[in-house]
């Protein structure tokens, strides 16, 4: 088993994630995570995903609120086919 593989399993069983492995499992940038926190949901940006402050440097982002967030921004095909023509 290759070591990516090894961590891939290590974090399915882990249920609160730090900034670099919560901006892999949601596939975006451990900069739009710290923006996020920064500046908040600002119009025409991606909405932030929920975060906890463990300590005044200690951030986790739990699985579970991750799976909602990314669930929230599914957008289905039939939403969108009446703007094509």
């Amino acid at each position: 088993m290759e070591l990516k593989e090894v961590i891939s399993k290590a974090l399915e069983l882990k249920q609160a994630l730090n900034e670099e492995e919560a901006a892999e499992y949601i596939g975006m940038s451990r900069s739009f995570l710290r923006q996020s926190r920064v500046y908040g949901n600002r119009a025409g940006r991606t909405r932030a995903p929920p975060f906890t402050r463990l300590g005044p440097r200690t951030i986790r982002y739990l699985r579970s609120d991750l799976d909602e967030w990314l669930e929230s921004g599914r957008v289905a095909i039939s939403d969108i086919t009446g703007t094509l023509k």
